[in-house]
């Protein structure tokens, strides 16, 4: 059953790809005695930005396709764009900087994108596929299966190229936002004291873990302690969530945060990799940004054009 597009999980996803901006743009640590507040700020974007991703499509996803089907229709949009934007990437890369000079097809191929953040695709879609075989039946055993296999992938260290060691925790986070789809999508519709208060707990809980732990970094499966991290994951989901519904009544929000939300796969794939471009230019300051900005809105035009013309959608 299709739901419709809702603004406020729109606003959600932007509010998470700009925090995922800012936590790839390497926030200063300035620690004086213990932990200090912008590494703070940056355990706590880390606690949840990318489940955020995660949960979100379990509970956006459309489950009813047959399997053949859901196969086929999340390979034109997903697989399709990881391999498009992979070569544009690689390309990039290319003429930026010897560093990353050992980026050719061939290494893609074989090891994935390591720290760069077009990981999220592949394990996305892989994971959206191991998801589907159970989204109807027996979820919460393999929502059980997935975060033990995960832990153990974790606690013995088990790195697999393109980022496959994730996959195990982020078809458990893909099934749990199945689960919880009915709540989210009813979020809006609590009243204003609940609403509030749970807005609240969630983020007191996700900063807890945020100040007590390590942060979470799903693209190398660092995902322990296993409860504390997930508790972060969900609480910090939902606490952007409450966030994103009580903005969506602001236009100038929504205004500005729509567009941003509606094209994350984009920012997502292009952001660091124009930001490492222009590293070697003589461009300083904001305009970097603009940049950035730009190029992102030609490969959103991009992709429009190819969904259009060979995706009929």
């Amino acid at each position: 059953m299709s739901r419709g597009r809702k603004d406020w999980v729109d606003l959600a996803k932007g509010i998470a790809i700009i925090l995922m901006v800012i936590g790839h743009s390497g926030i200063p640590e300035v620690v004086s005695s213990g932990i200090g507040v912008p590494h703070l700020v940056r355990n706590w974007i880390f606690s949840f930005h990318m489940p955020l991703f995660f949960l979100l499509s379990g509970a956006l996803t459309n489950w009813a396709y047959s399997y053949k089907e859901f196969v086929l229709h999340k390979s034109k949009t997903l697989l399709s764009y990881l391999i498009l934007y992979s070569v544009i990437n690689v390309l990039l890369l290319k003429i930026s900087d010897a560093e990353f000079a050992e980026y050719s097809f061939i290494h893609v191929l074989q090891n994935g994108w390591g720290g760069f953040a077009l990981w999220f695709l592949a394990v996305l879609y892989l994971s959206l596929l191991c998801a589907r075989i159970f989204c109807n039946r027996y979820t919460l055993w393999a929502v059980s299966v997935c975060l033990v296999l995960g832990w153990g992938l974790a606690h013995y260290e088990i790195r697999l190229p393109w980022s496959l060691s994730t996959v195990p925790y982020a078809t458990a986070l893909i099934l749990i936002g199945k689960l919880s789809s009915p709540y989210l999508f009813g979020v809006s519709q609590i009243t204003l004291a609940h609403r509030y208060a749970v807005a609240a707990t969630a983020f007191l809980l996700c900063t807890t873990v945020a100040y007590c732990y390590r942060p979470l970094d799903l693209c190398v499966n660092m995902i322990l302690p296993l409860i504390p991290m997930l508790l972060g994951g969900v609480s910090g989901t939902l606490f952007i969530c409450l966030l994103s519904c009580k903005l969506c009544t602001f236009a100038v929000a929504k205004k500005i945060m729509l567009p941003i939300g509606q094209n994350t796969l984009e920012i997502m794939a292009f952001s660091q990799v124009f930001l490492i471009v222009q590293s070697n230019l003589p461009i300083h300051g904001s305009l970097k940004f603009v940049i950035m900005a730009i190029g992102i809105a030609l490969m959103v035009c991009l992709r429009k054009t190819i969904s259009k013309r060979f995706f009929n959608n």
